[in-house]
């Protein structure tokens, strides 16, 4: 089973309710040296588990290492049936360009997959405008729903 070792990506893309912790925002219960509060760090913490942990990435594919967290969505049935796709958000842990081997994953997910990033989609060509198109209805129904 994996461990995070040194990596954090999580505590800095992700919000955390429960800590009052906003996306984007490094958690301030770390240190240099990890999670000050590990031993009681609230569930949602203890039950993430990021698909590098899962097992889903090779070893050198660490969040912290290719610059960036990757998590699936779990998309509405009718997404993957319409598209016959998987959908996934990704999170960079520093602005500017990705380092090469996170590129090459983040390029490797896309070409079989739906991946948003920075408030952009990338995905196949060939299916990336049926991806939108869902997408842009979801969201309008979700807008005209108020939610």
């Amino acid at each position: 089973m994996r461990k995070c070792g040194t990596c954090s990506v999580c505590c800095l893309v992700l919000g955390i309710h429960e800590l009052g912790k906003n996306p984007g925002e490094r958690c301030w219960r770390q240190t240099g040296k990890g999670c000050s509060i590990y031993a009681t760090r609230p569930r949602v913490c203890r039950d993430w588990r990021c698909l590098w942990l899962q097992g889903r990435y090779l070893e050198a594919e660490r969040p912290d290492r290719v610059g960036f967290l990757v998590a699936e969505v779990p998309p509405p049935a009718r997404f993957t049936v319409e598209t016959g796709l998987a959908l996934f958000n990704a999170f960079r842990a520093v602005p500017g360009k990705l380092p090469e081997a996170g590129q090459e994953l983040f390029d490797k997910i896309a070409r079989k997959n739906i991946v948003t990033l920075d408030g952009r989609v990338y995905g196949p060509p060939a299916k990336l405008p049926k991806a939108l198109e869902w997408l842009d209805r979801e969201a309008a129904a979700e807008k005209a729903n108020g939610t």
